[in-house]
């Protein structure tokens, strides 16, 4: 008897603790208009925030319709205009500044948090939150948070499962803004 429960358990246990998530895109209707350029910053955090990064860059830079300038051209840019002083005291106003200097409609830009499972916490854990934000007046166009934990597996493989949902979020949106989407 005590076999046959404990079998239920075992059968029970994965079904319950592979991966819980947690997701949400808002976009602001007024915005619903032709943008041509949009600028990725890179994202804040912890140490996933390059692999972020990456991975929105390498699905965001191809989209047809919209031009978007991946992150990793950002601090080239900065130093072609004489921003990157500024962005080591003040990121966010240099990320803007060039993204008028550009002509670039929008920046997208994001937070990172991940927790590897430990003692204290049985689960990897991921939050990511994006934002792209119109360059005139700084309004939110569109946000997307993404929070996802898993039991088993990498804290990797959930960074890049909790990323390509919020690039699907954020090709949503893009194509509100005149990106075409495959």
């Amino acid at each position: 008897m005590a076999v046959i429960q404990v079998k239920r358990i075992f059968l029970l246990f994965p079904s319950i603790v592979l991966l819980c998530s947690c997701t949400a895109v808002k976009f602001n209707p007024r915005y619903e208009q032709q943008w041509h350029t949009v600028i990725v910053a890179p994202f804040s955090g912890d140490s996933s925030e390059r692999t972020v990064s990456k991975r929105v860059d390498y699905q965001l830079s191809t989209l047809a319709g919209i031009t978007v300038i991946p992150s990793y051209n950002v601090d080239m840019l900065l130093k072609q205009h004489d921003l990157q002083e500024q962005y080591e005291q003040h990121p966010r106003e240099a990320l803007f500044e060039l993204a008028k200097k550009v002509n670039a409609d929008g920046v997208i830009e994001g937070e990172v948090i991940s927790n590897h499972a430990n003692r204290s916490q049985a689960f990897h854990q991921v939050e990511i939150t994006s934002r792209i934000v119109d360059t005139n007046n700084l309004a939110i166009v569109a946000t997307s948070y993404e929070q996802n934990s898993a039991l088993i597996g990498s804290l990797n493989e959930l960074s890049m499962q909790s990323t390509d949902e919020i690039v699907a979020e954020l090709k949503i949106a893009l194509a509100k803004l005149g990106a075409q989407l495959p």
